[in-house]
């Protein structure tokens, strides 16, 4: 079991499809369950690496595993419920406090990440689940290949930056804003008449300073938290890409042995 507010799997009720939704009928915390098939290498590397990272690395703003068991030829992941994607409120007229919100806690996500070689790579206004409180998880730990670099590094700035541009600009203006070969080229006070907010976004998409001095821009001033050190893990970064099958569903069946004990369907009502 992942996890203490996961001890009753049998008031757990399902309907098994490749992605359903549950309940806990104690707490009555609504969870997502998805269903992978074990010989899907891809995917299952995927959840190898999401298992084992957000057991080192656990973020608030990273969606993580409760719980997680084998059954058959499937693996069965358990994770919160969210209510959408940022993709769904992008046209919601977001005031400048909400969108600094979210561009804080994007960042905050990839401090962890970067600190220890990790890249994300996939940051969308898909990849983003949010709930109506404005609190978002990214939907994974990111790229498998874990071969990260600063240019790699970059991307993922540019990416919060993309995001940002599209919250604060019209679809109109974010099109036209798409394809301009250089931001310099830009007159940004037409463009945004927030000095912060226009201040932050030339400093993401141009991915020019790091995310530490990027989390203490007076455009997040509100959500600026105290100076905690980002753990780093002394952990080997493999490349699941190059493994075969056999080994990364090894590798995925040591990572749930670290963990107290599996669940079986008949344990699921």
């Amino acid at each position: 079991l992942f996890n203490s507010c996961w001890k009753r799997p049998r008031s757990c009720r399902l309907i098994f499809h490749d992605f359903s939704s549950g309940a806990d009928l104690l707490t009555e915390e609504n969870v997502i369950i998805r269903r992978t098939l074990l010989k899907d290498q891809e995917q299952t590397a995927r959840i190898y690496h999401n298992l084992k990272w957000g057991r080192l690395l656990p973020h608030p703003n990273i969606l993580s595993t409760l719980d997680a068991y084998e059954a058959g030829d499937s693996l069965y992941t358990v994770t919160d419920m969210m209510d959408g994607r940022l993709s769904d409120i992008v046209d919601e007229n977001l005031n400048h406090f909400v969108i600094a919100k979210i561009v804080y806690q994007l960042l905050s996500a990839l401090e962890p990440l970067h600190s220890n070689g990790l890249h994300h790579g996939n940051i969308t206004l898909n990849s983003v689940f949010i709930n109506t409180d404005a609190v978002l998880k990214l939907s994974s730990y990111g790229d498998i290949m874990q071969s990260a670099n600063k240019e790699k590094f970059a991307e993922d700035i540019m990416s919060v930056g993309t995001i940002l541009a599209r919250l604060l600009l019209e679809e109109e203006s974010f099109m036209k804003l798409s394809k301009i070969k250089s931001h310099n080229d830009l007159e940004w006070r037409a463009i945004l008449q927030d000095f912060h907010a226009r201040n932050i976004l030339y400093m993401l998409l141009g991915a020019r300073c790091s995310l530490e001095d990027l989390l203490r821009h007076p455009y997040l001033l509100t959500f600026r938290k105290n100076g905690n050190k980002v753990p780093l893990i002394d952990t080997e970064h493999k490349d699941l890409s190059s493994l075969s099958l056999t080994d990364v569903q090894g590798l995925l069946r040591d990572e749930l042995n670290r963990y107290e004990s599996s669940i079986s369907m008949q344990d699921v009502q």
